[in-house]
């Protein structure tokens, strides 16, 4: 099998959205609509990647900035095909361009029962900070 790591462009769209459909663990909303994720693409060029298995969809993560810190979402990877070093590359392409782009942290979230995740990104080197809670207020 023959993984290609390519940047998230809007023609991927349709295939990432009903990837994302078949995650158990992934938080889906309004968000990840076609014109938002559009908008978060334009804004952050070519931080966000999807993997490839030919024309299959097995792996995607978005990342971008705010000026002063890097964010990270939507890290999921098939079932079929984790433990593989997939997630592992992925994460390294978005913090490569997040470095370039002049980043010195990122971050992450993770739902609190998602034990899974909390262990892999434990142990890929990120830290749970416990400082600190997110809230959130719906605009619209």
């Amino acid at each position: 099998m023959k993984i290609d790591y390519k940047p998230f462009k809007m023609k991927h769209y349709e295939r990432v959205y009903e990837f994302w459909q078949n995650i158990k663990v992934l938080g889906m909303s309004e968000a990840d609509n076609k014109e938002n994720i559009k908008r978060y693409l334009k804004k952050n060029r070519n931080s966000s990647f999807v993997a490839l298995n030919g024309s299959e969809v097995i792996g995607t993560i978005l990342a971008g900035h705010d000026g002063r810190r890097g964010y990270i979402h939507h890290v999921a990877i098939d079932e079929n095909h984790r433990k593989k070093g997939i997630a592992k590359n992925l994460i390294n392409l978005a913090i490569a361009k997040l470095k370039k782009e002049g980043m010195v942290k990122c971050h992450i979230f993770v739902f609190k029962e998602n034990k899974n995740a909390k262990n892999f990104w434990s142990h890929t080197g990120w830290t749970e900070r416990t400082d600190l809670d997110v809230m959130s207020y719906n605009i619209i």
